[in-house]
């Protein structure tokens, strides 16, 4: 009596199927959640920012806009995932105030930019340009 020891041409090809569906439905799933956790970064960095942007506004030096640049609210004028730019106020509105152009991110995302803006009681809320698809925002921005 001979044994098999091995596995057959038919399952392998079977495991190989499920494996490829598998994999065609986590993948895109997967790119969505990196997509979404490369915005919400890039949020927190801005949000880093606003107390700086409060202090020079508080300050009364609103009226003066050399008091509102990159180096006077982040360490640097880029991170990993953005590209800086501020804003200043023009009667305590800055729509927008800070600015995060993103780079190193996911393809359908590069270029895009992601604004905190400034309304003139100092509510900030959060809005990116058109390009970013409602799926990547987090919940509060618009």
């Amino acid at each position: 009596m001979r044994q098999n020891l091995g596995f057959t041409l038919i399952e392998l090809m079977i495991v190989v199927a499920i494996i490829g569906v598998i994999s065609a439905i986590a993948i895109p799933i997967y790119q969505n959640y990196i997509a979404k956790s490369q915005i919400i970064s890039a949020v927190s960095e801005l949000n880093g920012a606003r107390s700086q942007y409060e202090l020079i506004v508080n300050d009364g030096s609103a009226s003066n806009t050399s008091d509102f640049t990159v180096a006077n609210m982040f360490f640097s004028t880029s991170s990993n995932f953005c590209n800086y730019a501020v804003n200043a106020p023009v009667t305590g509105v800055a729509n927008p105030a800070l600015e995060c152009k993103l780079k190193n991110v996911f393809t359908s995302i590069i270029g895009e930019s992601i604004y905190l803006n400034r309304d003139k009681n100092g509510t900030w809320s959060c809005s990116t340009t058109a390009g970013i698809d409602q799926k990547y925002k987090p919940v509060y921005c618009i």
